[in-house]
């Protein structure tokens, strides 16, 4: 009898898992280039076969087209971030790439530089989580990032919980499981920003001093590198042009890469050796278009192949 009832028991929680987890598929948002095909392309990679890794936000994956850089020269790469992303979920997906991939180099975008990681922020935050396959590196990073606190944990880790209201919008396309768009994980659309995007956040202040850095930025930055030196990685900072990015900022980032010894390709002031075109090579304020992107590309694959013999 107790033999029987444990099988039944058994059934009803397998049955219970079953459908709790095709209702998270349907529930779930599907975040397209800004995180799902990215992710998801990634794991469809031959293991080991990358020159190089970029990371980072929306502003990363807009600039650094592997097409370009694998047709032109001979690089193999793939952008492996997600929109929004802080450089603390940045540090995850870079552990997570050693898992199967050793580049060479590994390039980071500092959009988030100064930016504080808001942990229940759904926009820089489950872009980058939902699609990550739940794994010991996964549930650990989740746990540090929420401080501890496993309810909070638990709606990271299990997109259900945090989408179960999402049921009074579904629309038939819900049900319906949408191919990838696999383009190592690049967004280079042919879009034209109507209007020149504003740098003047940048060009026109007269700062001498650095933002300050958030102290979990600061440690990430650190376990970046010293991943990248565990996995015999040359670690590479970069930051292509987007409205609204300060000087202060970026002078952040020159002392991050004096102090841990890293080379930095600072795009705002590089425009007219990449020939920039700022009414012809941006798709908005903030993002490169295809245009743009393969001109971004260019340069960093003279770089790379001038620094790293790639």
């Amino acid at each position: 009898m107790m033999h029987k009832k444990l099988i039944t028991a058994l059934v009803f929680v397998s049955v219970l898992v079953g459908i709790l987890y095709l209702m998270q598929r349907v529930l779930q948002l599907n975040t397209g280039h800004r995180g799902t095909d990215a992710v998801k392309g990634f794991y469809l990679e031959e293991p080991d076969s990358l020159d190089v890794l970029f990371l980072g936000a929306s502003t990363m994956f807009c600039t650094a087209d592997p097409k370009v850089l694998e047709d032109e020269f001979g690089i193999k790469s793939y952008d492996f971030g997600a929109s929004a992303q802080a450089l603390r979920l940045t540090r995850l997906f870079t552990e997570e790439a050693f898992k199967t991939q050793h580049p060479k180099v590994v390039c980071v975008e500092m959009l988030g530089v100064c930016k504080q990681l808001k942990v229940m922020d759904s926009s820089s935050v489950n872009y980058s989580l939902m699609d990550l396959p739940l794994s010991w590196l996964k549930v650990r990073e989740c746990y540090r990032m929420t401080g501890g606190d496993l309810g909070d944990t638990l709606c990271l880790l299990i997109p259900f919980v945090q989408y179960k209201d999402r049921w009074q919008e579904l629309t038939a396309e819900d049900f319906v499981s949408k191919p990838l768009e696999l383009s190592k994980g690049a967004y280079t659309p042919d879009l034209i920003a109507d209007e020149r995007p504003d740098f003047s956040e940048y060009y026109d202040a007269d700062t001498t001093e650095p933002t300050e850095i958030p102290a979990d930025t600061y440690e990430a930055l650190g376990e970046i590198k010293a991943l990248c030196d565990a996995n015999g990685a040359q670690l590479l900072f970069f930051k292509a042009p987007n409205g609204g990015f300060t000087k202060g900022e970026s002078l952040a980032i020159e002392k991050l890469a004096a102090e841990f010894d890293v080379p930095y390709i600072n795009m705002f002031e590089l425009m007219d050796e990449m020939g920039i075109d700022l009414d012809h090579d941006f798709r908005d304020n903030t993002h490169f278009n295809c245009y743009g992107s393969a001109k971004a590309t260019r340069y960093i694959g003279e770089y790379l192949q001038a620094h790293y013999g790639l």
